[in-house]
């Protein structure tokens, strides 16, 4: 059936390019559970390519490096080979168990085993490792970062093959039309575009896949412990965000709180999105590695 009017005709040419993409196939959801007390509120996930190894980042600063172990693709087991904590730039551990001025540490971007980059929301900041169990080496001041300071700073972050790194405040609580995009090249800081909002969707993960692409994983919230999930692509030029394609979009409730997210090629070459939740540490909550394959 044909639209009806100029303004059903415009609606179905604004959502055609969206609804021609071939939607991820989703591969399956793991439950992620440990005994440890500071096991939860994971919030950025990093993974090698052939989908192995894994470097997870929680918000309280908790560490976890491992395998995951896969049956014909899918998660079985998430082996951890090292737990501890990010340190300071003096070597000291940032974490202490129920320690509740550390907790803020939101963002990875990089290789599993070092160099990588972690981002912190209520004082805003990125910090690089060079180990899971090294100091770390503060990145230089940038005073317009700190105008985000609070629980809508710097959750997303990504770094590109040739280092250059991109962070995307939240923004929760500010009815923004507009995401910056803060970028980290030669050694200094600008701010090269901006990505427009929509539908009280906000940025919590992002990632830049093998393909040179950059992915923006948003959140929305429905009320009590309900979330729907949005991820976004774009072509990443030098001075712009071109090409932007949503290429998941989920129910509310359909996954639990997916914050962080990693693009990375299978074996054969197929790219996978593999995102995780955080939990909170709440009971009624879990820490959910969703898995899907990139199909165009």
């Amino acid at each position: 059936m044909r639209p009806r009017s100029v303004g059903q005709l415009a609606c179905a040419l604004l959502l055609a390019p969206w609804l021609a993409q071939a939607e991820p196939e989703h591969l399956g959801t793991f439950t992620w559970q440990r005994p440890e007390p500071y096991f939860g509120g994971l919030s950025a996930i990093e993974i090698a390519e052939g989908g192995i190894e894994f470097l997870v980042i929680g918000d309280s600063a908790q560490t976890l490096r491992g395998r995951f172990e896969r049956k014909e693709g899918l998660i079985t087991a998430a082996n951890v080979g090292w737990i501890g904590a990010l340190r300071g730039s003096g070597g000291v551990p940032l974490f202490q168990a129920g320690d509740p001025d550390v907790t803020d540490s939101e963002g990875v971007a990089g290789n599993v085993d070092g160099p990588f980059y972690v981002s912190f929301e209520i004082l805003p900041r990125i910090w690089r490792y060079d180990s899971v169990d090294g100091p770390a080496i503060p990145l230089p001041f940038y005073r317009p970062l700190l105008h985000w300071a609070g629980n809508g700073a710097f959750e997303a972050l990504a770094v590109d093959a040739d280092g250059t790194l991109y962070t995307i405040p939240e923004g929760r609580r500010s009815r923004l039309r507009a995401f910056p995009v803060y970028r980290f090249k030669d050694g200094a800081w600008d701010k090269p575009f901006q990505i427009a909002a929509s539908n009280r969707y906000y940025p919590v993960g992002a990632d830049i896949g093998p393909d040179g692409r950059l992915y923006l994983l948003e959140r929305r919230h429905h009320g009590f412990l309900r979330f729907s999930s949005r991820v976004r692509r774009f072509d990443l030029g030098a001075d712009a965000l071109t090409d932007e394609t949503v290429i998941l979009q989920s129910n509310a409730g359909q996954f639990d709180n997916l914050e962080g997210i990693a693009i990375w090629a299978e074996p054969g070459g197929a790219l996978r999105m593999t995102l995780i939740s955080d939990d909170n540490f709440l009971a009624l909550q879990e820490t959910q590695i969703v898995e899907f394959r990139l199909t165009d």
